[in-house]
């Protein structure tokens, strides 16, 4: 799969990501149940693995 992004885009997205991973990072660590936490820990694997991709920096000035 290829997608286009403007620096903008990118930017944006690379932030949400960050946020949410950063949110399931706390949601993990509070939880007791072996399942719930493996699930939740392939999400956010897949979810950094797709902020890793991203290029780094890009943002457009308007």
């Amino acid at each position: 799969m290829e997608i286009h992004l403007t620096g903008t885009e990118v930017h944006e997205l690379r932030e949400t990501l960050e946020s949410v991973l950063s949110g399931l990072e706390r949601e993990i660590a509070g939880l007791t149940d072996p399942e719930t936490r493996k699930g939740l820990g392939r999400r956010k694997d897949a979810l950094r693995s797709i902020k890793d991709k991203l290029p780094a920096g890009l943002i457009e000035v308007a």
